[in-house]
């Protein structure tokens, strides 16, 4: 079986939850030989967190190979990001349908908090659902052409075709680990979530216990 290849996109200012949530899950030794995890960056080598904190990518935006999933994650460097022109053209062409391949479906395109800003600001949310992190509401949902986006307020996640969005940091990996009960069972993703002893509800998107937060942000 032939493993198919997730893509985490970095930029400075990454939020460290909103990536490695989701990599603790895809990268599970029960999943290891269904997905295999790479890291990207404008230019490859370390970046720096929200915190600080460095990840070492390994590919850059010209060396990144063709991927099945690209996950955008958000972070207080979103808010600079957004006006990178090459980072905005990078995710269209990596959730761009393989023109070799005739009907192909395009690469799924995940987003964790603001990561669904970029993916507004590139038009890859025109005419989706989606949502975002609660406390960055009103700047995020402003991001792509008014109107274009259907925001959705009370959901934890929001599945539009091949487009799922999450809330918050930690809405992530309730993202993720649905994600993987509808692409490899119900069975797969509560053996990962037990493994990760995770009792977070990734069963229902619309159970969302954050949404008062879009009138009251906070920050951490």
């Amino acid at each position: 079986m032939m493993s198919k290849k997730i893509a985490f996109l970095l930029f400075p200012g990454f939020e460290m939850l909103d990536v490695y949530g989701p990599i603790s899950v895809f990268s599970s030794h029960k999943l290891n030989a269904y997905y295999k995890c790479l890291t990207v960056s404008q230019n490859a080598g370390p970046v720096p967190s929200s915190r600080g904190i460095q990840t070492v990518t390994e590919y850059d935006f010209d060396s990144c190979p063709p991927v099945d999933l690209l996950m955008v994650p958000g972070g207080s460097g979103a808010r600079q990001e957004v006006d990178n022109s090459q980072l905005m053209d990078f995710m269209q062409r990596m959730v761009a349908p393989d023109a070799s391949k005739s009907g192909s479906a395009p690469p799924y395109l995940l987003t964790v908090c603001t990561g669904a800003a970029f993916a507004a600001r590139a038009g890859l949310l025109d005419g989706k659902k989606a949502t975002t992190n609660k406390g960055a509401w009103a700047w995020a949902t402003t991001q792509g052409k008014p109107g274009a986006t259907a925001w959705q307020k009370q959901a934890r996640w929001v599945e539009d075709g091949t487009v799922w969005t999450s809330a918050g940091v930690t809405a992530g990996i309730d993202m993720s680990l649905a994600f993987i009960a509808k692409r490899n069972g119900e069975e797969a993703a509560k053996q990962v979530a037990t493994y990760l002893e995770y009792t977070g509800d990734y069963r229902d998107p619309s159970n969302d216990t954050f949404c008062h937060v879009i009138d009251s942000p906070v920050s951490a």
